[in-house]
């Protein structure tokens, strides 16, 4: 199937549509971000665009996204698009920060400006749109467009008598130079790719856009239909809840790369997805039938499920039915028909990247007579020699062609025995069969195209560097993703040319990449000669193989993405010593390939460098939409031997060591069975297995338990389980080497040791200080603690975390002088977090001479202090704070001299100079923890209590206005806006505000501030400049110092109660007058008096139930005058009553309208930020 790129800008994500045919001939292009921060701290706006750059056919459309947020994400200001010399297109379209040009044309060339403008300031950000004319494809592959005169059967002739394929016509793309391809074409019912959703208004958007309260497709279709979840959290079933539960921001925000909630949680734990449970291989299903096919993948965000028939399509609705939820998709076709048959892909999308399931399910639908197949057609006959296998496309003097070593045939079109695949691209026309030396009988091979590919979405993917020997391999090396799908390094190499080393998965067998692609792009900065060493390296069975790149100083340029394209054939490899390779050397370097790299290192003075978008053609034995691997051999191989070219031994054979190329595969000799380095026993018994020990699992006892590491032969376990102080149980062996800290007199050290007791509660000490002399440092007055034993306590540099010494050693020398009998006591005392634990050296100490002493730090050493045996977790929980060191000094019941010479303590760090401390755990550790063994809390976390071994690590609550605290007892570190207290929790003095609201401006110099004065009527108070926030009590003014209008009062008397509404019929307006009396302003019609309660002179009260007050007092007609009743007093008491029943009712009415506006405008502000 012929890739295209996608129409449409995927926003908040650079998901690259893969595209698996030739790349100069279907361009891909790579959308990136435009951040843009503010200069200016008064507004503090960033603004985001993407993508930045874009080109596109005229003729098709095209989208740019914008948009702009303050620092805190507290406000979203509107943005606009504008273009840099002249107006928007009239074809443009500006919506919510979205501009759309459809359809494009190639006056629409140029840049476009997002602006924002908030507080006074203007930010912005550009765009560049790039249109190309829509014409004939530029072509390289010469096996696409053919000028033979004659097409393949899969090919069909243009009418300027070149070949494309049937899978390229009437695709929408012109691939024909003359467009007859295009022509006389069906109208195309479907544009969309099959993971896009088709909009009514036939534009294309990701199908995991639907349903997420966006509207993409620009006419809400997108959000159509959509069954809302339940949501019990507080926020809309669009929308994503912050950790904190005080927040709600839209799902579309959820993983886009911005910090949206306040505490982050919306970018925490993201990933691509990953299949776990992929659908069936095989399905067999009756015509006509039903049938469903389930996939299920994990991911955060949730990933949404979608299915490829064949790398396109599947049918539509409603006989296919597709369904996504929760990371669990359900694929359900009915009436299945041929049609329906063929590989279905399960394809897992999340704005972090997406993953295609393997292997592919091959559904065939059968019928019940089979249709018979049609006749096979007879091959074209060709009257001038095949240009791919004759050395010259005309016939010699004798009127035959001259074929190529490989090539037999009238034409030279068909392979020798023992060759196969007729093509130019071969130097001998056909290629030899290899089979690894043990078959001379071959053809072309049935598996298909595919490809392995890194896309770095802000993940190595395992790439590490190293030299070109892999000597120095830097396993943790300071990547960085600015630029998207790019892994860079930032640094020098000094001088040193550094590679780009492959992960695993591009390596071990690769026979079936031969005449397939590798790819990759590379982008440097620097300046200085080019680099002489190979481009790419390939190491293998002892063998190694390189490739250059041509004029290099052409090709690689400073700040210029370049992209290296290198077929995998022998004359594109050569020796290191720069002989020519042969297909012999390839295949035996790809039989097991040990290394892949790439150079990193292109010029001598560089700064940086970069690698993006990596993939190798290999094959595989399924169907996939790249066609088929015909450079690949399929072997017949002889017994014995398995492979596509016979690179493996079968089951029940081995190799001998002697043979071609890898050795013979002879059969296994029975023998016993060897095991690994965990078992109980070299050997396994006779027909038996291994005995592994307790956390040491597999056949052969080679591989650690779960949740363990580090296996030894040494180790009565095997391995070692993880401790990670009790947060997680993923840990590996770290990489940390040893180090040490020492006090080594003999060499001139001059540390002053304190004397002192083991009781940890009343210490007792010496007055006599102990004396250092050039050899050690003694002590003699032992009188002074007769009965008493006493030791040296080690200084500040030997404790605090020592988590790291695990595994090492504890090494001291000393002397000493007496008699009597022999102190009993420990020789050796640990504490750390309420834990105490000591050694005792079970030989014999010697007195007037130098004593040894070697203490291996491990968990079998060591003893509680109540003659127990201590665990693992016992002694990392004490070296985790280790607080008290302490060395036995006293050693008899007279002991008259004492002296330490020397104390060496070894632990691990991440640049030891040592050897690997393998014994060393590293833990994956929870958001919060840090430390080999998550033994620290991170920056902004504090211990708390509850948990496991060291309590539990939350985060400090500094009201934003500090950024670290106390690890252990929780208060705020350097508080920051002029704020104090154990959680920044209000103003220093001569500052004013209240330091819980959270932003940098809650407190502000007590003289500069203007005095807040609001009668008791804002419950907020004021702003910095003395504005009342929110006037109540229905008062209004900058120190709701007045009643609104329809009320009346002294709104400064302080009091709820201070504005009274107007009595006044029809909602008048009113005042008080000079004698302090309540006055309407203006009467309705036929009222008067103070408070428009009396008739005006023309009317009198009204008789009737219903209606006016006062109605004119007679009506005028050309023959007679009607006169109004005078209504009794009781009655227009009544009237009276009744009025002012249902003007009060009114006023509540329109009283409570108002509080129920009020209060959904605040609950509308309020949608993201729940108090």
């Amino acid at each position: 199937m012929k890739s295209r790129s996608s129409t449409v800008v995927v926003a908040l994500l650079a998901l690259l549509l893969a595209g698996n045919t030739d790349a100069a001939r279907h361009r891909k292009y790579r959308q990136t971000y435009q951040d843009i921060d503010s200069s200016d701290e008064t507004s503090d706006v960033q603004i985001t665009v993407f993508p930045s750059e874009k080109e596109v056919r005229d003729g098709r459309d095209v989208s740019f996204e914008c948009r702009a947020r303050t620092s805190d994400n507290s406000v979203y200001p509107t943005v606009r698009w504008a273009r840099v010399g002249g107006p928007l297109p009239s074809s443009a379209h500006d919506s919510g920060g979205r501009l759309t040009i459809n359809p494009v044309s190639l006056s629409d060339a140029g840049t476009y400006i997002c602006v924002s403008d908030y507080n006074g300031q203007t930010v912005e950000a550009r765009a560049t749109l790039n249109v190309v004319s829509y014409g004939p494809q530029e072509v390289s592959n010469s096996n696409v467009l053919r000028q033979s005169g004659q097409c393949m059967a899969d090919e069909k002739a243009c009418g300027n008598n070149e070949c494309v394929k049937n899978d390229y016509v009437c695709d929408g793309e012109p691939d024909c130079r003359d467009r007859s391809d295009e022509a006389n074409c069906p109208a195309m019912s479907r544009t969309c790719e099959p993971n896009e959703f088709k909009c009514n208004n036939n534009k294309c958007v990701q199908k995991m856009w639907l349903c997420d309260g966006d509207d993409d497709c620009g006419d809400n279709s997108d959000e159509l239909n959509c069954n809302a979840k339940p949501s019990d959290n507080g926020c809309k079933p669009t929308e994503f809840q912050c950790h904190d539960r005080r927040q709600c921001v839209p799902s579309s925000f959820h993983c886009d790369g911005t910090n949206d909630c306040h505490d982050g949680s919306d970018e925490v734990g993201c990933v691509q997805p990953t299949v776990v449970d992929p659908p069936q291989t095989n399905l067999q299903v009756p015509r006509g039938s039903t049938f469903s096919l389930t996939c299920k993948a994990v991911a955060v965000p949730e990933p949404y499920i979608n299915w490829r028939l064949n790398w396109g399509p599947v049918c539509e609705p409603p006989r296919c039915l597709q369904t996504s939820e929760g990371g669990y998709g359900t694929l359900t076709i009915h009436d299945a028909q041929p049609v329906d048959q063929g590989a279905y892909t399960c394809e897992a999308i999340n704005v972090k990247g997406r993953v295609l399931a393997t292997p592919d399910c091959i559904v065939r639908v059968v019928d019940e007579q089979p249709r018979p197949q049609p006749p096979p057609t007879a091959p074209p006959q060709r009257a001038t020699c095949d240009t791919r296998g004759a050395v010259s496309p005309y016939p010699n003097n004798y009127g035959s062609c001259d074929c190529k070593s490989q090539v037999t045939g009238p034409n030279c079109d068909q392979c020798k025995p023992g060759a196969f695949h007729l093509s130019e691209k071969s130097p001998e026309g056909c290629l030899k069969c290899f089979c690894f030396g043990v078959s001379n009988d071959c053809r072309s091979s049935g598996y298909y195209r595919t490809k392995d590919r890194l896309m770095f979405a802000g993940d190595a993917e395992g790439v590490t560097m190293s030299d070109i020997e892999e000597r120095s391999i830097d396993r943790n090396a300071p990547y960085s993703f600015f630029k998207t799908g790019y892994l860079t390094f930032d640094g020098t190499t000094d001088g040193v040319t550094k590679y780009w080393r492959l992960p695993q998965r591009f390596l071990g067998d690769k026979v079936t990449a031969y005449g397939g692609k590798m790819e990759f792009e590379i982008e440097f900065a620097g300046q200085g000669s080019h680099s002489s060493e190979p481009m790419v390296v390939l190491k293998g069975n002892q063998n190694i193989l390189v490739h250059r790149v041509r004029n290099q100083e052409h090709v690689l340029r400073s700040d210029s993405p370049v992209r290296i394209t290198v077929e995998t054939y022998e004359t594109n490899y050569e020796q290191l010593n720069g002989a020519a390779a042969t297909r012999e050397d390839l295949l035996m370097v790809l039989a097991d390939l040990d290394a892949f790299l790439i150079r990193a290192t292109h010029v001598a003075h560089q700064s940086s460098t970069s690698l993006g978008d990596v993939s190798w053609e290999i094959a595989v034995d399924r169907y996939t939409p790249d066609g088929l691997a015909l450079e690949v051999e399929q072997c017949v191989c002889p017994p014995g031997y398995l492979g596509t070219s016979c690179e493996d031994c079968a089951p029940g054979y081995e190799r001998s060591g002697h043979g071609p190329y890898l050795g013979t595969c002879v059969p296994i000799q029975p023998r016993h069975q060897q095991c690994g380095p965990g078992a109980l026993a070299p050997t396994a018994p006779a027909q038996g297995q291994c005995q592994c020990k307790a956390s040491v699992i597999g056949p052969n006892c080679d591989r650690c338990a779960p949740n363990s590491f580090g296996l030894a032969p040494a180790n009565p376990q095997g391995c070692i389980p993880c401790f990670c102080s009790g947060v997680t149980q993923q840990c590996s062996a770290s990489n940390y080497r040893r180090t040490s800290v020492s006090i080594d007199y003999a060499r001139g050290d001059r540390d002053q040791l304190e004397l002192t007791t083991s009781d940890s509660r009343q210490p007792f000490s010496p007055q006599t200080r102990a004396h250092v002399s050039g050899q050690a440092i003694e002590f003699r007055s032992f009188e002074e603690a007769r009965g008493q034993t006493l030791y040296w306590k080690l200084p500040e540099k030997f404790l605090g975390d020592k988590v790291t010494a695990y595994g090492g050693v504890l090494k001291y020398t000393f002397k000493f002088s007496g008699s009597g009998s022999t102190d009993q006591s420990a020789d050796v005392i640990l504490r750390g977090n309420d834990i105490a634990l000591q050694y005792k050296h079970r030989e014999p100490f010697h007195p007037d001479r130098e004593n040894n002493v070697e203490i291996k730090i491990f968990e079998t050493s060591w003893q509680r202090v109540d003659g127990q045996q201590a665990t693992r977790e016992h002694l990392l929980m004490t070296l985790a704070d280790l607080d008290t060191l302490l060395i036995k000094s006293t050693y008899n019941d007279d002991c008259t001299d004492s002296q330490l010479i020397s104390v060496n303590f070894e632990y691990a760090e991440p640049y030891g100079q040592g050897l690997t401390a393998a014994e060393v755990e590293q833990c994956i550790c929870p958001p919060g923890y840090v430390g080999t063994s998550c033994e620290d809390c991170a920056p902004g976390y504090s211990r708390t209590g509850g948990g496991l071994y060291l309590g539990l690590c939350e985060k400090c609550e500094c009201n934003g206005h500090a950024s670290q605290c106390d690890k252990e007892y929780g208060y705020c570190l350097d508080c920051q806006h002029n704020t104090e207290g154990d959680q920044c929790e209000r103003c220093k003095p001569g500052f004013v505000g209240d330091a819980r609201r959270g932003t940098p401006n809650d407190c502000q110099p007590e003289a500069t501030r203007a005095p807040c004065h609001c009668n008791n009527h804002s419950p907020r108070g004021c702003d910095s400049f003395g504005r009342c926030l929110l006037c109540e009590h229905n008062t209004e003014g900058t120190h709701c110092e007045r009643c609104k209008k329809g009320y009346y009062g002294d709104a400064t008397k302080g009091s709820p109660y201070d504005c009274t509404p107007c009595p006044c019929p029809g909602a008048s307006d009113c005042y008080l007058d000079n004698e302090g009396q309540v006055a309407c302003r203006i009467c309705p019609a036929g009222l008067e008096g103070r408070l428009c309660n009396e008739c005006a002179p023309g009317y009198t009260r009204s008789n009737k139930p219903a209606g006016r007050v006062c109605e004119p007092i007679g009506q005028v007609t050309n023959e007679d005058i009607t006169f109004v009743q005078k209504p009794h007093e009781g009655d227009f008491a009544r009237h009276s009553v009744a009025h002012s029943s249902s003007a009060n009712t009114h006023q509540n009415t329109n009283s409570s309208s108002q509080r129920r506006h009020r209060r959904r405008r605040i609950r509308v502000r309020s949608r993201f930020y729940h108090q």
